[in-house]
């Protein structure tokens, strides 16, 4: 960790208490290390707590266990605390503060540093900045370099990004130099959180602060562009760092990597594996993992399967990732037979492997492969699994929730029954029933419904029951959390457009015309703003619409909310919503464009097309901006302008190619055929559909599920529904004759 080194000033000062001997029966002349020390507080009784900071033991259970005459000097109080920081004991550490007072020791800026530092190796981000603020309370001392440090840490590892920034801002505020872990921390947090402009800024704020950026301060900003997709970016981000002089690394590495996965630049991710490799750097799993997702981008399955090979012979052991990638790339190519080979040679791995979690990972690549369309489908004996499904019963209990809901579905799609695994991962997911993220929930209730009947699973009854009931409360608990949390970050750039009292939406009176946000239009009405909506995707009793209405004109501007529909680098669809703005504002009035960084908000004024000018950022919270821009003397793009026409590729699911398919900017899979849809029509090969029977497309898109189902059934009566109206319009033309369905 960055920052000054810890270390103490004289002795402390303590009260004398006799000879009495600590928990354990020895003299205290016996615990004058550390380490004995700490031996002495994790021995102490829990349970009792300590209001706001977990359980543990009181100041008066330190006190008795530390009853001594002899003086612990402030130094040897710091190690200690650093000692309890390694073991993840921040409940102690923080007791440890209070009992330093108590007994009259003088506690200084090193022991909260060391405090705090064991908050964020626990993970208790709150309590962390709960102590930074205790100090910047007190007159005896201010918070130094380590510990904003290692509170902005703990908030960066927590996802809490804003916090981590307002931390960061709050030391040069102060005056204090931040050191470089400052700084990285900060950019890692703005990778969390997808701000990749912001990642972008620190690091010009380091340079003109004295600090030039680190190699792990160019990784982070990288992973920063690369999550937001801006690839480019961040591969000029490397190639700065190259020029630099920095000694490259690993990570460094991967992040570029990464980029390219991104940018479907597959032969640039295999160029700096062998650069990697040129320069001394091994290659990590994740770097390989990134390479081979970037060759499927790239539909380069001869080489996913030769980096399969390579990664064997470095000796790094390709995971589910790595395995479900490959498969993937071939599949999407029709190689069948690879597909098979990969099989047989997965079971033969099954049969030596002794690691537990890599046999459990081997389990789900073989259930998935179940899914593929290879000759011999995989057959497992009993015999076979008896050892590998002993060694994975002896690990459950440590296994992730993500890794338990994987095995789970896998047993139950290969039909693989073993009583004490199977009671073990239901004990398992009882115990992490408050972590068990959407996709481990459906992965253990599809296995719990598949294997009901089950001799295993009757035999461990209540076990059974219990991870059943677990399941449904976690269920709901999910679907509440995603909704809070979607609701939550969807409702920033709005809040922030709505906070806006000089140069606001309306303040000057007219109409004011409100694109794809509803709170925007009702915080605007309940200020008493004439406002007119106009969306692309119908909710509630309002119904989506391809065109704005263009009069009255809307004299009061516009206000264009960005939206999944409306892609990055200022994309067709952000340019399809402006040009319809543009066609209801008069010359001189203003468009407000408001969205978060992940939606392409950093790339929007690319997007203008010449219709607005002078654009110019008005307010910012973490990812979310505010941006306006004045309605130019140009002549707004007419609509139809952004259609066009593209090839249906049915002949990948053995129908008919369609030439001149008309889609939208915003449809999903760009009115194409995605991996997902492809899977589900060669599936509908198999199902006999009856003349003149009823079939429903829901979420129709550009109606290619649809033309599939005509080729194959020319006589369906076809019924097409869809929330964007764009995607009806589009579904009407290509479709046209069952448009009045």
């Amino acid at each position: 960790m960055g920052g000054p080194s810890m270390g103490g000033k004289g002795p402390g000062r303590r009260r004398g208490r006799g000879n009495a001997t600590g928990v354990s029966g020895k003299t205290w002349d016996e615990f004058r290390k550390p380490e004995d020390i700490v031996e002495m507080l994790t021995a102490l009784p829990t349970g009792r707590g300590r209001p706001g900071t977990g359980p543990g033991a009181s100041v008066e259970d330190m006190r008795r266990a530390l009853e001594t005459e002899t003086a612990l000097t402030s130094k040897t109080w710091t190690k200690v605390l650093g000692l309890l920081g390694r073991q993840k004991r921040w409940d102690l550490a923080v007791l440890a503060l209070d009992f330093l007072r108590s007994e009259g020791i003088d506690v200084n800026e090193y022991h909260y540093g060391s405090a705090i530092s064991a908050c964020e190796k626990s993970g208790k981000w709150e309590a962390a900045v709960r102590l930074l603020e205790d100090m910047k309370g007190r007159t005896e001392m201010r918070p130094n370099q380590f510990c904003y440090s290692a509170a902005i840490g703990a908030c960066e590892k927590a996802g809490e990004s804003q916090k981590a920034l307002d931390l960061l801002a709050d030391i040069n505020s102060h005056g204090l130099p931040a050191s470089h872990y400052c700084y990285s921390a900060g950019i890692r947090a703005c990778a969390r959180a997808k701000w990749w402009s912001r990642a972008l800024e620190l690091l010009t704020e380091m340079r003109d602060r004295g600090a030039p950026p680190t190699v792990h301060s160019y990784t982070g900003a990288m992973s920063a562009c690369q999550r937001a997709g801006q690839w480019q970016r961040a591969l000029s981000l490397f190639t700065e760092a190259q020029n630099s002089g920095l000694s490259l690394d690993t990570p460094c590495y991967g992040a570029a990597i990464g980029a390219c996965q991104v940018g479907g630049n597959w032969e640039q991710a295999l160029k700096f594996l062998h650069e990697m490799e040129g320069v001394g750097i091994a290659p990590n799993v994740v770097a390989y993992n990134s390479a081979l997702a970037a060759c499927e981008r790239g539909s380069r399955w001869a080489e996913s399967l030769q980096l399969l090979e390579f990664m064997r012979k470095r000796q790094v052991a390709p995971d589910l990732v790595s395995y479900s990638t490959v498969v993937a790339t071939c599949q999407a190519a029709g190689r069948s037979s690879e597909v098979g080979q990969m099989q047989q040679m997965l079971t033969k791995e099954l049969a030596v492997l002794e690691d537990p979690i890599q046999i459990a990972h081997c389990l789900v690549m073989l259930a998935k492969l179940t899914l593929s369309e290879v000759e011999t489908p995989v057959q497992l004996k009993p015999s076979e699994l008896e050892k590998p499904l002993e060694l994975v019963a002896r690990v459950v209990h440590e296994m992730n929730a993500r890794d338990v809901g994987n095995l789970l579905w896998a047993l139950a799609r290969l039909q693989v029954v073993h009583t004490n695994v199977l009671a073990q991962l239901s004990a398992r997911l009882v115990a992490l029933e408050k972590e068990l993220p959407w996709q481990a929930v459906g992965n253990a209730d599809y296995a719990l419904r598949s294997l009901r009947k089950s001799p295993a699973l009757e035999a461990i009854g209540e076990g059974a029951e219990a991870a059943a009931d677990c399941l449904c409360r976690a269920g709901l608990r999910c679907v509440q959390e995603t909704a809070a949390v979607s609701a939550s970050e969807n409702a920033i750039p709005s809040d922030l457009l709505l906070s806006l009292i000089d140069n606001a939406p309306g303040s000057r009176g007219g109409l004011v015309l409100v694109v794809d946000d509803r709170p925007v239009a009702l915080g605007l009405k309940a200020r008493g703003c004439q406002v007119r909506w106009w969306g692309r995707m119908s909710a509630d009793k309002r119904q989506g619409q391809v065109q704005p209405q263009s009069e009255p004109v809307c004299s009061g501007g516009a206000v264009i909310r960005l939206s999944g529909v409306q892609s990055n680098n200022g994309g067709t669809g952000l340019q399809l919503a402006i040009a319809g703005a543009a066609a209801c504002v008069p010359c001189g009035g203003k468009l407000w464009l408001c969205g978060l960084e992940e939606e392409g908000i950093g790339d929007a004024t690319s997007a203008l097309q010449g219709l607005f000018e002078d654009a110019q950022e008005l307010a910012r919270n973490g990812g979310a901006r505010v941006l306006v821009a004045t309605r130019a003397k140009t002549i707004a793009t007419p609509l139809d302008k952004f259609k066009s026409s593209t090839c249906l590729t049915l002949s990948e699911v053995g129908l008919s190619d369609i030439q001149d398919w008309l889609v939208w900017p915003g449809l999903f899979a760009g009115g194409g055929l995605d991996v997902m849809t492809a899977f589900l029509l060669r599936r509908l090969d198999k199902v006999h559909v009856a003349p003149r029977a009823a079939v429903l497309d829901f979420c129709c898109g550009s109606g290619s599920i649809g033309q599939a189902i005509l080729q194959r059934q020319a006589e369906t009566e076809l019924h097409l529904a869809d929330a964007d109206a764009f995607a009806i319009d589009a579904a009407r033309q290509n479709l046209p004759d069952i448009s009045n369905q």
